[in-house]
C-alpha cells in the first residue's frame, strides 16, 4: 500500500496508495519538476492516507490550502466492505455529489482511504526566506497585509513565534537565533518560477524596515541558512516538551482577530493564574496567514488543565474561531466539540455516521458519536 502508482506531469496529477510517506512522494515529484505543496514537521513519517483522513495543514496552507483541497479522487473501503472508487483524475466532474470530501478530515470514522489522486503543481524553483523581529502581533498583522498586497500568491508561508518560545528553543538546544528575541518573530517564505523573486522580496523587506514594522531581521543567503531558520520553527514543540507540562490548543480565529485574541487570552490566563495559584507560561507559535495558532500553556499544576482549556476555547468561539484548526478532534477534543459546536452540525455528522457505519465499527469514540449528557 505504499506505491506511487502514476505521475501525470502534463495533467498535473499523481496517483498514490495510502501508505506513501509524504517526503518520499515529494522527492519523486521533484525528479520530474513537480510538487505536492504540503509541508509540516512530521513529513518524514506521515502517510498520505493519514494526512487526508485528518485533513492536515502545515506551513503551506496560506497558498495551497489544507490537504483536502488538493484531492481529485479517492478509493475508499466502507464499513461493510464496499469499495468506492473515483480515480479518473478529472479536474472537473459534476456528475454527482462530491462524495470524496466526506472522507477528508473524517479521522477514519466513515471509511478507510486506500488510494488517492492528487492535484500537483509546477515546481517553484526560486525561493526567498526571511526571519524578522517585530514589536507585537499588531505589527505582524500589518506586515502580513503588506506582504499579501506586494507578493500575492508568491507568499507561501508566514509563521509567527513568541519570544518566550524561541528562548526555550535556544536554551533547550543550545542554539542562537540570528535575530533579536525581545519581540515576536515572523518567518516568512516566498516561492516562484520567476528569477525576479529575490529582488522583489528584498525590496519588500527594505520597505518593511523603512516603515518601522521590523525591529531586526535577516534574509537567508543560501539553502543552509533557510533550513536553519526553519529549524527554529520546527523544533518549537520539542523545546516545549523539554520545558515542562503544557496544556495544548490548536485553534484558529479570523486572521484580523489574532492580535485581539492574543491580548484577551493574556488577560484571561492572568485571571486563571490569580484564581488557582498556578504558574502559567504561554508558548505560542503558528501560521498567522491562515489564522491558526498553537496556543500552548506551560503549567505547573495539571489539575488546572481543564479550566485553561475551557477558558481558551470559550475565547476562541467568542472571536469566531474553531477549537481545532488542523490537529483534528480524536478523543482529546471530543467533549469540548460537543460543548461548543452547533447541535445541527453535530446531528448532521451523526446521521452520516449512522448511514455509513451503523454498527460503529470504524474508529469508535473518535470525532463524533459521544453520548450527550
Amino acid at each position: 500500500m505504499n506505491r506511487i502508482v502514476a505521475i501525470d506531469r502534463i495533467g498535473l496529477t499523481v496517483t498514490v496508495e495510502a501508505s506513501v510517506i509524504l517526503d518520499a512522494l515529494r522527492a519523486a515529484l521533484s525528479e520530474v519538476q513537480r510538487d505536492l505543496p504540503i509541508s509540516f514537521g512530521a513529513s518524514d513519517s506521515a502517510t498520505l492516507g493519514g494526512i487526508l483522513a485528518t485533513n492536515a495543514g502545515g506551513a503551506n496552507v496560506l497558498r495551497s490550502g489544507m490537504a483536502g483541497r488538493m484531492v481529485l479522487g479517492l478509493e475508499v473501503v466502507l464499513a461493510d466492505g464496499t469499495v468506492v472508487s473515483e480515480l479518473s483524475g478529472l479536474h472537473k466532474d459534476n456528475s454527482g455529489l462530491n462524495w470524496t470530501q466526506l472522507f477528508i478530515g473524517s479521522e477514519g470514522s466513515l471509511g478507510i482511504i486506500t488510494r488517492a489522486i492528487m492535484r500537483i503543481e509546477t515546481q517553484r524553483r526560486h525561493s526567498a526566506t526571511a526571519l524578522l523581529a517585530l514589536p507585537d502581533a499588531d505589527a505582524a498583522l500589518r506586515l502580513y497585509t503588506s506582504a499579501v498586497d506586494a507578493l500575492g500568491d508568491r507568499l507561501v508561508a508566514f509563521e509567527i513565534m513568541s519570544s518566550d518560545a524561541i528562548r526555550r528553543v535556544e536554551t533547550a538546544f543550545n542554539i542562537q537565533s540570528p535575530v533579536s528575541t525581545d519581540a515576536w518573530l515572523v518567518l516568512m517564505e516566498t516561492a516562484s518560477t520567476s528569477s525576479h523573486l529575490e529582488q522583489d522580496f528584498g525590496e519588500f523587506i527594505e520597505k518593511a524596515f523603512e516603515s518601522e514594522l521590523c525591529a531586526d531581521g535577516a534574509i537567508a543567503a543560501n539553502e543552509a541558512q533557510r533550513l536553519a531558520f526553519w529549524r527554529l520553527r520546527e523544533i518549537l514543540t520539542e523545546a516545549e516538551a523539554l520545558s515542562g507540562r503544557s496544556v495544548k490548543h490548536d485553534i484558529s480565529v479570523p486572521v484580523s482577530r489574532i492580535p485581539d485574541f492574543l491580548r484577551r487570552g493574556e488577560a484571561a490566563l492572568a485571571d486563571v493564574a490569580s484564581q488557582t495559584g498556578a504558574r502559567l507560561a504561554p508558548h505560542i507559535f503558528g501560521h498567522i496567514g491562515d489564522g491558526n495558532l498553537h496556543y500552548n500553556i506551560l503549567c505547573d499544576r495539571p489539575e488546572v488543565a481543564g479550566e485553561i482549556n475551557s477558558t481558551v476555547h470559550d475565547l476562541v468561539v467568542d472571536c469566531g474561531g474553531s477549537i481545532t484548526a488542523e490537529h483534528g478532534v480524536g478523543q482529546y477534543r471530543l467533549s469540548e466539540v460537543y460543548r461548543l459546536v452547533s447541535r445541527t452540525r453535530l446531528d448532521l455528522q451523526e446521521r452520516l455516521k449512522a448511514a455509513l457505519d451503523p454498527d460503529m465499527r470504524l474508529n469508535p469514540g473518535k470525532l463524533m458519536g459521544r453520548p450527550r449528557s
